[in-house]
């Protein structure tokens, strides 16, 4: 009776633990469940999210799109030349005086026929009164001798005179005639001289150089004054060799300067080289460049920009419609596929167009004429975006 009742004890225990491991295995099995679905859960939900950035809608107006246009451009060939004077004078003396009086300082512009200078005219003075008494002489005695003349050939014609008397009456007629010419030939002479010792300007322009003061001698032939031309200037300049065939008269040179930042004038080439430089294999081009003022100062460097000839098709972009990857080293632009509403990024090869910053140059390969970019920025990396127009 006391086995029997032991063993149902026993049982009754194992039975019990029993129980206890189910209870256990049921446990683990529910956490090993929520573990199951937790992870694919998340993962899930990570899949979708990444499907989900794959494709972005953006709304696009009209006015964010335009059409690829050919433009046509010639191409610009910088250089830098050098201002001179269109023409530079020498004023010189031409008599032999005292400078009286000096009426103009360097610096100052000066018209054609202005007076710049007064020599002591005395010695010329005299030598016009001189001259003048030479030619009243000289025409008494030809008028003497021609009414002698006269009388000889009257005489002759009613054979009161001989044909020699004649022939020397006509001598001595020839003669006075001669005498009363060089006299007023040097008469002329004496008034020129008169007017040299006043030293006028010989064309319009600027006076780059005195050589003369109040007192001084002035030697005949020496240099009193030098005048420049500065309306127009002339710019020259050296022309590489492969652009020779691309360069002619009456081409348009712009012209600017650092002592006058901003402003920008027209030249225009006049004159071309024959021939190039040997050692440098350069053009010499001359251009002609208006100067009204003188408000442009001679015998400076400038920057000139020539238009070449030649014109070529090339595709204008704005900046802001590329995007420019420093990393990858490439530049992007949106075109629109208006079928399927998205936008597509496309490489392409772009550079800045010369002398510009806001505008590039597209190689033509790269786009076709009429395709439709965006024209605004786009900063997205994924290669299509879906489009609501």
């Amino acid at each position: 009776m006391k086995i029997q009742q032991n063993y149902q004890q026993k049982r009754l225990r194992h039975k019990r633990h029993g129980k206890k491991n189910n209870n256990r295995n049921i446990s683990w099995a529910f956490i090993l469940f929520l573990s199951f679905v937790l992870v694919f859960g998340c993962q899930k939900k990570v899949l979708q999210t990444s499907t989900k950035n794959v494709v972005q809608k953006i709304i696009l107006t009209e006015a964010d799109i335009d059409k690829v246009k050919y433009s046509e451009v010639s191409d610009n060939f910088q250089a830098t030349g050098e201002l001179r004077p269109s023409q530079e004078y020498l004023v010189n003396s031409e008599v032999k005086g005292v400078v009286l009086r000096a009426l103009v300082e360097e610096g100052d512009y000066v018209k054609k026929g202005q007076l710049l200078s007064v020599l002591d005219d005395k010695d010329s003075k005299d030598q016009l009164t001189q001259a003048q008494k030479a030619l009243q002489s000289a025409e008494s005695r030809e008028k003497l001798n021609k009414i002698t003349l006269d009388r000889k050939k009257q005489a002759y014609a009613e054979d009161l005179s001989s044909k020699q008397d004649l022939d020397t009456a006509q001598t001595n007629y020839e003669v006075a005639q001669k005498d009363a010419e060089s006299a007023k030939a040097g008469l002329n002479l004496s008034e020129t001289a008169l007017q040299k010792s006043k030293v006028l300007s010989p064309v319009d322009g600027m006076i780059s150089k005195k050589n003369v003061k109040v007192g001084s001698l002035a030697q005949m032939g020496e240099s009193l004054f030098e005048i420049v031309q500065i309306n127009p200037l002339k710019i020259e300049m050296a022309i590489p060799e492969e652009y020779m065939s691309q360069v002619s008269r009456g081409q348009k040179v712009e012209v600017s300067t650092s002592s006058m930042p901003g402003k920008i004038f027209i030249a225009s080439i006049n004159k071309i080289s024959p021939e190039a430089d040997k050692a440098t294999r350069t053009l010499k081009v001359i251009a002609s460049l208006p100067n009204s003022g003188g408000i442009i100062k001679a015998n400076l460097s400038v920057d000139c920009k020539i238009q070449l000839s030649q014109k070529r098709k090339i595709i204008l972009i704005p900046k802001e419609a590329l995007i420019i990857d420093e990393e990858l080293n490439k530049t992007f632009i949106y075109i629109l596929d208006r079928e399927k509403s998205r936008i597509i990024r496309k490489a392409v090869k772009a550079e800045p167009l010369a002398g510009e910053n806001s505008i590039y140059e597209i190689q033509p390969e790269d786009l076709k004429e009429n395709d439709e970019f965006v024209k605004i920025p786009i900063s997205r990396e994924d290669k299509v975006i879906e489009v609501v127009l």
